[in-house]
């Protein structure tokens, strides 16, 4: 029987971002990602260490760059364990007040020795980035999967807490479906025209309530005939019909009345300086005109394209006499 040939250095992977450090268990950090080799990221701990000092450097902000930091290292964000490791990383400074030579270590390293511990147990024992928190508003604050129950989400504030007075407050609604849910009465607005009693406007929360039950259940691969038949007899029930653009009863979109008045009334350019002021016309000249000549072809574009020349052609022996004349 043959024997088993020995790994050599050259087998070993190294590190995808400094192609430096062997990938192990003491060179690497634990990882559950798709892309992890024997159960550790594919870049060493140095390099994920530095990736947190960049996002560090460039925002100021400890909490952020931990965050963006596990994003991009498929690592889950978790607030508790995030704070958990501040504490911790201040309670070994606070040792060293009067050790001059000592520098505290990155956060970073701090929270990945308690993130995959039995400290994450509690929290549903998180593996990636899609077990913990996983959005940020416009304003850079890291949103939580509680955040809505906890009255805390800022899209901005003020807007977030309209959405969930006009939607109601649900534990299992997700940010993403309160803007999905805006997003599907706005489109029904745009098509049917701004609900004027009270029966129309709950018709249309009704239905976009519905739109969002049929996207969540095609996404967990559920039956969604009945909720589409729901839908369409709301939709029926509701007695609403599409903007008619050439009605004045209702104020459609912005797009439908330029249109209309486009094809009604269109603008008829007297003067020549608005016939070509996109210089389109002028472009096709030289492009054509250009091609038909090198081709040694005539006629109406390379005449054009000719006129288009003169027209732009500078005379030398003008200019010659002028300098001679200065």
């Amino acid at each position: 029987m043959a024997r088993k040939k020995k790994k050599t250095e050259v087998d070993k992977l190294l590190c995808t971002r400094c192609d430096k450090v062997t990938i192990n268990k003491s060179n690497a950090y634990v990882s559950y990602s798709f892309f992890a080799v024997d159960g550790r990221m594919p870049i060493c701990k140095s390099c994920a260490i530095d990736i947190y000092l960049k996002y560090y450097n460039k925002l100021k902000d400890e909490r952020l760059a931990i965050f963006y930091t596990c994003r991009k290292l498929d690592v889950p964000f978790i607030e508790d364990i995030y704070q958990a490791a501040v504490s911790n990383r201040q309670t070994y400074i606070d040792k060293n007040l009067d050790d001059k030579d000592y520098r505290p270590e990155p956060l970073f390293r701090y929270y990945m020795s308690r993130i995959y511990s039995g400290m994450a147990k509690p929290f549903g024992d998180p593996k990636t980035f899609d077990d913990g928190s996983q959005f940020t508003d416009i304003n850079g604050k890291i949103l939580d999967k509680d955040d809505l129950k906890k009255n805390e989400i800022e899209i901005n504030e003020t807007k977030i807490k309209e959405l969930v007075q006009k939607w109601g407050h649900n534990s299992s609604m997700r940010v993403e479906d309160y803007m999905y849910l805006e997003s599907q009465y706005d489109e029904m607005v745009d098509s049917y025209g701004e609900p004027k009693d009270y029966s129309s406007k709950m018709y249309f929360k009704d239905i976009a309530m519905t739109a969002l039950d049929i996207k969540k259940m095609r996404e967990s691969g559920g039956n969604i005939e009945k909720l589409i038949k729901m839908r369409n007899k709301l939709i029926e029930d509701a007695n609403i019909t599409p903007i008619d653009p050439n009605s004045r009863e209702k104020t459609p979109p912005i797009g439908l009345v330029t249109k209309m008045i486009e094809n009604s009334e269109p603008i008829i350019a007297q003067d020549k300086k608005y016939k070509d002021v996109d210089k389109f016309s002028e472009l096709s000249v030289q492009i054509v005109g250009q091609l038909a000549k090198m081709l040694g072809k005539q006629g109406d574009v390379v005449d054009e394209y000719n006129k288009y020349l003169k027209e732009y052609e500078l005379d030398l022996d003008k200019i010659l006499e002028e300098i001679e004349d200065e």
